[in-house]
């Protein structure tokens, strides 16, 4: 599979990501109220985590275990939260 480097920054319940770490556009997001399961860690792919959605499901590298687990956690916290949330 392709991969490509982004940028994120999670706001509420939505996880914007850029082409650029100074890109004042995202060049896409994923809403979050629309995960049909938990964000979670990739077997077998090194820091990578999920984020599945009914239409597509996005993988990410995080630099490293904590920062993965980080994201995840606060991922899946802002799932909980709903639109409402954080």
């Amino acid at each position: 599979f392709k991969t490509d480097r982004r940028w994120c920054v999670l706001k509420h319940n939505y996880l914007f990501y850029f082409k650029a770490q100074h890109d004042e556009q995202p060049a896409g997001t994923i809403a979050l109220q629309d995960c049909v399961a938990p964000c979670a860690a990739v077997a077998g792919k090194k820091s990578a985590f999920s984020v599945a959605t009914r239409l597509r499901t996005y993988v990410f590298s995080a630099a490293d275990g904590d920062e993965l687990q980080r994201w995840v956690s606060k991922l899946n916290e802002a799932v909980r939260a709903g639109p409402q949330g954080m």
